[in-house]
């Protein structure tokens, strides 16, 4: 009976996951561009929107003893690790507003994103062996806004965008509060509040790598 227990009890080890290599960086800036552009010049109706995007954040991760992760076939079993990310991105979408020119306007969004993930492992003590990895990906995207117009220049907004990555069986998303002046008809600012989330599952074994950062941003939008 002893025998069969500890063979069940291997079989349940064998089965559970290690936990993903992350980094959750709650001050983290973040870059974005945005250029729009509409038929005629019109404020509202459908357009392209392109955007680029880039965020760096890091953190330290404890493990627990005994654990070991796996980075583009790099092995690492060192209790306390310090993560380091930087995942860039573009995405070229028909953007389409509703109510333009209204006190609250709408948009919905659908396209196409690709980026990447570069990633650095480094164990903290020891021989501090490092580890890392460059992951590109490209997938589906899409999302919506909603905008108030609080004056003719000045206005809020907030942004949700969203893309599966089936290559990596991997998500990405990305939530926006801004503020923003509208300082020309085809050019604005928008600075406030962006989190920004990325999980990438790379194959032959390697683990989980997942990018939470949130922080303040800066935006110049050209275009309608």
């Amino acid at each position: 009976m002893r025998h069969l227990a500890a063979f069940g009890g291997a079989l349940l080890l064998s089965g559970c996951a290690l936990p993903p290599l992350t980094v959750v960086d709650r001050n983290a800036s973040q870059a974005l561009a945005r250029a729009a552009w509409r038929p005629g010049g019109a404020a509202g109706g459908g357009g392209v929107e392109l955007e680029l995007a880039q965020v760096k954040a890091r953190q330290l991760q404890q493990l627990t003893p005994g654990d070991t992760v796996r980075i583009a076939d790099t092995s690492l079993d060192h209790p306390l690790l310090l993560n380091e990310a930087q995942a860039r991105s573009a995405q070229l979408v028909y953007h389409h507003r509703l109510f333009a020119g209204r006190t609250v306007e709408m948009a919905w969004f659908a396209g196409a994103a690709s980026g990447d993930l570069r990633w650095t492992s480094t164990e903290q003590g020891g021989g501090q062996r490092q580890a890392r990895s460059h992951q590109s990906w490209t997938g589906p995207t899409g999302g919506v806004s909603g905008r108030w117009n609080l004056t003719p220049s000045l206005f809020g907004e907030a942004r949700f965008a969203g893309t599966y990555i089936p290559g990596e069986a991997g998500l990405r998303s990305q939530t926006e509060l801004a503020l923003g002046w509208q300082f020309a008809p085809a050019l604005q600012l928008r600075a406030g509040l962006a989190s920004s989330a990325l999980e990438l599952t790379p194959g032959g074994g390697n683990t989980e790598l997942v990018l939470r950062a949130r922080g303040p941003f800066v935006t110049l939008v050209l275009g309608h």
